[in-house]
């Protein structure tokens, strides 16, 4: 059953997403093919052609100029690896620290504002002048007045169950809501009120405890009897319409129930 097509009493209660790989540099030497063996023998061969071409001109380039100097220390190990490294640290602190880190504390913010803190008791107790109640199978509307006579103030028990419990059914409130509890305890005040100032105000049981030790199957006779411990309801607002989301009333009133029994005829719809 829907909530919202199952709350006759709510009608009542309101008249609810994320190598730089270098080339080698190799210097290409081509051959002297019209070279003559004098010029090869002493020119080419010669200990200053040796000496300063090979020994001092080629090999100090390589070793102090192409693989010492130049290319090891200043692009492998100080330029490219402090870049790679450079790119880790930013990564991680923009993609895991900054980004889920934020996520993380708007989501404990919007759970902070969802869980309501209930404040102290302003209003405490609950007379049971009178009480009716009707139902079929799991599913029971119990109201009860502070006084028999108007305006007053009425306390209502809600069930919405396939079936009947096994006895006895003990429900703890734990910061319920309207729109989706199947066991619902409601106060509403200043009902048939007539005369000015009629304001009236809405609470829902938030804390506490529900038991009911009879439940009948809904006939003439039968009986419905229980009793209400430790009661913190909060004071609330209803969505209109069909909605019946609540919304605790920040510095609303607070009313509490230390205990309360309850047993009546459980009438049949």
């Amino acid at each position: 059953m829907e909530n919202a097509m199952m709350r006759p009493f709510a009608l009542l209660l309101v008249p609810s997403l994320l190598s730089l790989l270098c080339g080698a540099c190799a210097d290409d030497r081509g051959t002297a093919s019209d070279a003559t063996a004098a010029d090869i023998q002493a020119s080419d061969t010669s200990s200053v052609d040796t000496q300063n071409d090979t020994q001092v001109q080629d090999t100090s380039d390589t070793q102090v100029n192409d693989t010492q100097t130049a290319d090891l220390p200043a692009d492998t190990t100080l330029g490219d690896t402090s870049t790679d490294l450079a790119d880790t640290q930013t990564d991680l602190t923009i993609d895991v620290t900054v980004a889920d880190a934020t996520d993380t504390t708007n989501d404990t913010v919007t759970d902070v504002a969802d869980d309501f803190v209930v404040g102290p008791c302003t209003l405490n107790g609950f007379d049971v002048a009178a009480q009716a109640a009707s139902g079929e199978l799991g599913y029971v509307d119990f109201a009860s007045a502070n006084v028999a006579s108007v305006p007053f103030d009425r306390l209502s028990i809600e069930t919405l169950l396939d079936v009947i419990p096994a006895l006895p059914y003990v429900f703890d409130f734990n910061g319920e809501n309207y729109k989706t509890c199947t066991t619902c305890v409601t106060i509403q005040t200043n009902q048939g009120c007539t005369v000015g100032p009629c304001e009236s105000k809405r609470f829902l049981a938030y804390e506490g405890r529900l038991e009911v030790t009879t439940w009948d199957v809904p006939a003439a006779g039968a009986q419905f009897e229980g009793s209400l411990t430790n009661i913190k309801a909060v004071e609330i607002t209803l969505a209109g319409g069909l909605d019946f989301t609540s919304t605790p009333v920040s510095g609303g009133e607070v009313w509490c129930i230390d205990t309360m029994s309850f047993g009546t005829e459980l009438m049949p719809f």
